[in-house]
């Protein structure tokens, strides 16, 4: 019984001298903090510092009592101490900034813009790409007056034709430079050569089919005609401006207005003229290094053209004041108003021809052309064709077959 006692007592009194520990604690704490004491900083943090190890070795032995009689000893939380000014490193939360002008980002917080490698690219290229647009300094566009401004931009018999092959092969390389998505398939474009030469360019594009299908094509072969009384040809041809077109397949001459021949009562104007090497139509077999197509037109939309064959011999006038103005790259056109020509002066004096019923010689190949044929050739220099042949080594269409049509021959 005595015992029992005892256990009671010691326990009234644990129980007694925790809540004492804990209060002392707090007052410690809390005179430390509110006593207004006047002595230095040192001395008030080693005072504070000397109550906490003494309460906490008072703690720590009510909890070894209590554990003794098989009790764990639980804390009332304790509010935080502030924090001191001078020793604690943490930095303390920033409130939100105000929305407003006046509240700017670090400039250093700040992600520069990454530089876009495809955009620098095409920034720099564009330039090039314009100024490879730009025509040349000596170079300027027909005149609007001239009744051959389709023509010249034909490739061949006054047919409007594709952008000069240089221009394509420009525009081919500047989209494959630029960093953009998969391109179109580019059409052949047809020349004389490769991919695009003259047996492939019925395929080339539906419009072309006449030049794959064509039965009455040219040039031709003149091996056999048949003599009979043909019309004299009336020729009545003027000075023209000299208007001088590369057009990427052939030098060509736009003619002014005013100049015609007369064919069996019928007018057909001068449109242009061009120039091929070797000459397209051959005679027993044999092309003449060089000939010149005059293109005609009648009111009723029927085109003829003359032909005059070229055999190496003495300069030739005409092509000597052409040649002078000479544009080195498809696409020029130069004009010297100041100079001029008359192709009549480029016609033999012998007015003897063969004629037929052709085509075109390029593409579309549109048949129904009467072509005239002069018998005799003109001649032109060694000098004067190597001129020409250093821009278009060859720009002639094979001869096609006859497919039974008569030529005839002037008497």
């Amino acid at each position: 019984m005595t015992r029992r006692i005892y256990m009671f007592i010691a326990i009234a009194w644990c129980l007694m001298a925790v809540p004492a520990a804990w209060a002392d604690e707090t007052v410690l704490g809390a005179g430390g903090q509110d006593s207004g004491d006047k002595h230095s900083t040192a001395e008030s943090v080693s005072s504070q510092a000397a109550a906490a190890v003494t309460t906490a070795q008072n703690a720590a032995a009510d909890e070894e009592r209590l554990k003794l009689f098989g009790f764990m000893p639980r804390r009332t939380p304790q509010p935080a101490s502030p924090p001191d000014s001078a020793g604690d490193k943490t930095p303390a939360a920033q409130p939100a900034p105000a929305s407003g002008d006046d509240v700017q980002p670090a400039a250093a917080d700040q992600a520069a813009p990454v530089p876009d490698a495809s955009t620098h690219d095409l920034g720099q290229s564009a330039p090039a790409a314009a100024s490879e647009a730009q025509p040349p300094a000596e170079t300027t566009t027909a005149g609007t007056d001239q009744p051959a401004t389709a023509a010249s931009q034909a490739g061949g018999e006054g047919v409007a034709t594709e952008a000069p092959e240089s221009s394509i092969q420009n525009q081919t390389q500047e989209q494959s430079e630029s960093p953009s998505a998969a391109m179109p398939h580019k059409a052949v474009q047809w020349s004389y050569n490769g991919a695009g030469a003259a047996q492939f360019w019925g395929d080339l594009k539906p419009e072309f089919a006449t030049c794959g299908n064509g039965k009455h094509q040219s040039p031709i072969d003149i091996s056999t005609a048949t003599i009979t009384a043909l019309p004299k040809i009336q020729f009545d041809y003027h000075d023209t401006p000299l208007r001088v077109v590369n057009n990427g397949h052939s030098i060509q001459v736009n003619y002014q207005r005013g100049s015609f021949i007369v064919v069996d009562g019928k007018r057909y104007d001068l449109l242009q003229v061009h120039f091929h090497t070797p000459s397209e139509h051959t005679m027993g077999g044999k092309a003449y290094p060089m000939a010149a197509h005059l293109v005609h037109k009648a009111a009723d939309g029927e085109l003829l053209v003359i032909a005059v064959l070229m055999q190496t011999g003495e300069s030739n006038r005409v092509i000597d004041r052409i040649w002078q103005q000479l544009p080195s790259a498809a696409g020029q056109i130069k004009v010297a108003d100041e100079q001029s020509i008359n192709v009549a002066d480029l016609l033999p004096k012998d007015g003897t021809y063969f004629t037929y019923t052709g085509s075109l010689t390029t593409p579309p190949c549109t048949e129904g052309v009467k072509w005239v044929v002069l018998s005799a050739p003109v001649t032109v220099s060694q000098a004067q064709l190597d001129k020409f042949t250093a821009l278009f080594a060859h720009n002639a269409r094979p001869v096609e077959p006859l497919n039974g049509r008569t030529v005839l021959f002037s008497n």
